[in-house]
């Protein structure tokens, strides 16, 4: 189909440059060279502009969306009561609550680690840092597996997750993810990679 749309727009092309060229010959004057020049100009000029726009580098992104709920007042994200209608969410937000509050002992009392953010600027580079610390956790549980027992909404449940291992991976050391890890406000707590001995793969 690519061969045929081709073919057709070249003879078109061909027979359409015939016919102007035999009007202009038939026609010629001092006065057609001024239209001629110009026609020239303007369509090579045309031809150039497409064929750079055509060749410019353009990307593929893939994004997605996502959310955090922030408490202004706490500047962090708030805990919440666990919602039956939608246990996912629930757990998500809770995960964002105790990775978003990083906290130390000291004198038995847990400190927070980092200050509150209280502008809009502020906000979102937290929350930007939140969702990558919580994709790091979760890369780190997919590739430790485990299990898990509990109560939820009084009904016990019993998870067994098993390694996940990919085809093609490349080992980091220690030293080397947990420098990246720092730069990350929420890696200080206790419950933090800089605080763990931690591989991911």
């Amino acid at each position: 189909m690519a061969t045929i749309i081709i073919v057709v727009a070249t003879a078109g092309f061909v027979l359409l440059l015939a016919a102007t060229i035999t009007l202009v010959a038939l026609n010629w004057s001092e006065k057609t060279l001024a239209p001629v020049l110009s026609i020239l100009l303007v369509g090579t000029a045309t031809t150039l502009a497409t064929v750079l726009v055509t060749l410019k580098e353009s990307t593929v992104e893939s994004a997605f969306p996502t959310s955090v709920v922030i408490d202004t007042n706490e500047g962090a994200p708030p805990s919440l009561i666990p919602d039956e209608s939608n246990p996912k969410l629930t757990s998500r937000l809770s995960e964002l609550a105790r990775l978003g509050r990083p906290s130390v002992n000291r004198d038995g009392k847990a400190i927070i680690t980092i200050q509150r953010p209280t502008s809009e600027d502020e906000r979102f580079r937290f929350s930007g840092e939140l969702l990558q610390y919580q994709l790091l956790h979760a890369i780190e549980k997919l590739q430790r597996g485990g299990w898990k027992a509990g109560m939820i909404f009084g009904a016990s449940t019993a998870t067994i997750n098993n390694p996940m291992k990919l085809s093609n991976s490349q080992n980091y050391p220690n030293e080397e993810l947990l420098a990246i890890a720092a730069s990350n406000r929420f890696s200080a707590g206790e419950d933090g990679f800089v605080q763990q001995e931690v591989v991911i793969e």
